[in-house]
């Protein structure tokens, strides 16, 4: 995991870095992000990487909205943390 993201689970879980145990879950054939299995605490959380550029504007924003709808239902992940990262902008030369 890298060190942003280690740095938004401790502040997202109120603990020191070192206090959080992070593992790659391995991924689908077809998963185009990287999940992390994440213990904090008493806690388990799944943290999620999108990996493809063409989707780190619109794709957390529609996960995100998504389960928001569905917490009422108790059937999905509960969000913890909405932290979109902004990505770099590429300038061609």
């Amino acid at each position: 995991m890298s060190e942003t993201l280690q740095t938004i689970m401790a502040e997202a879980t109120g603990l020191s870095p070192s206090a959080i145990s992070t593992s790659p879950r391995p991924p689908l054939d077809n998963q185009s992000n990287q999940l992390y299995g994440v213990r904090a605490s008493n806690h388990y959380l799944i943290v999620k990487e999108l990996l493809k550029p063409d989707e780190l504007h619109d794709a957390p924003v529609r996960e995100f909205r998504a389960l928001e709808l569905l917490a009422s239902l108790d059937i999905a992940p509960q969000i913890v943390l909405f932290q979109p990262l902004t990505p770099l902008k590429l300038e061609q030369a």
